[in-house]
């Protein structure tokens, strides 16, 4: 009799193995990454265009809206 393979039996196990792999979790970090460098350089150059007044309002209201923010949640 053959030895069965826990892998090629129960694929539940085998989709576990793949989406733990050092190498996958690895690639979706450094994309992830990329993604958040990505937003804060176009937030960066979004913000490059506006005085420091504007950029002191913006921040301000969500400094000021935080706590009402807050209890609604």
């Amino acid at each position: 009799m053959l030895p069965k393979n826990q892998f090629l039996s129960n694929p539940t196990i085998d989709a576990q193995k793949v989406l733990m792999d050092s190498s996958t979790l690895t690639v979706i970090g450094i994309l992830i990454g990329i993604l958040i460098f990505g937003i804060k350089t176009g937030l960066g150059c979004g913000f490059s265009n506006i005085t420091t007044r504007e950029i002191l309002t913006i921040g301000g209201s969500y400094f000021f809206s935080c706590p009402f923010i807050r209890k609604c949640c």
